[in-house]
């Protein structure tokens, strides 16, 4: 699988096409806890194969920050709103924080150490037609009466979300960016209703024709 890699301050990044059989299959599918495996046969191939992909990226991240083989650690989902294993957002019982984002065959992941972030968010969309800058006019009714985003500023918001652990259990029009962090430069605090959410979210490096942001939580001693 060719992988396309990216680091961002103490965040990693991996991006690949689901289309290309990730090499380390069969050791990714030793990471996955029972339920995992029976959600995995469970999808139809093309979502399978983006499944297995996010998987293997996670994997490889993992083992770049702990230094040890992925089968020590397993990979998992849990629904912070239900506490059903079968969707949500995937966690890792190394002492890593993770996500994933999927448009199309495009998969990424990124993943931080616990000791510097408590919870992270990634998302990726392709650049449309009318360029990154053009407002999603498909976003209209989610926004109203204010105009829907941009392609970037609706990556932030979908990875600020993420970070938050609610989702779009939050109407995405109640999330502002505020200053630059001083703290973390290059990163934008991020408030819901107007109240400082504890999240910074941040541009990050993309496959050509793709828009990626992170956001995450940072342990307090890092803000």
């Amino acid at each position: 699988m060719d992988v396309g890699r990216a680091t961002v301050g103490v965040v990693r990044l991996a991006w690949a096409d689901a289309r290309t059989a990730p090499a380390t299959a069969d050791e990714v599918l030793r990471t996955l806890t029972a339920a995992q495996h029976q959600r995995y046969a469970s999808l139809p191939p093309a979502r399978a194969a983006r499944f297995i992909a996010g998987r293997s990226l996670i994997a490889s991240l993992v083992h770049e920050i702990v230094g040890r083989p992925e089968p020590m650690y397993e990979i998992f989902t849990l629904c912070a709103h239900c506490g059903s294993a079968d969707h949500g957002k995937p966690h890792t019982t190394a002492p890593v924080v993770i996500s994933v984002s999927y448009v199309g065959d495009m998969v990424v992941a990124a993943a931080v150490a616990s000791d510097h972030a408590t919870s992270i968010g990634v998302d990726i969309e392709a650049v449309p037609a009318g360029g990154e800058s053009a407002p999603r006019e498909e976003l209209t009714a989610l926004f109203t009466p204010s105009a829907p985003p941009d392609t970037r500023t609706w990556t932030m918001i979908e990875a600020a979300l993420k970070a938050d652990g609610r989702g779009l259990r939050v109407s995405p029009e109640r999330l502002q960016f505020a200053a630059p962090e001083t703290a973390n430069p290059g990163w934008l605090s991020v408030h819901i209703d107007g109240t400082d959410a504890g999240i910074i979210a941040t541009p990050a490096p993309a496959p050509t024709g793709f828009v990626v942001s992170l956001a995450l939580s940072p342990v307090a001693s890092r803000r």
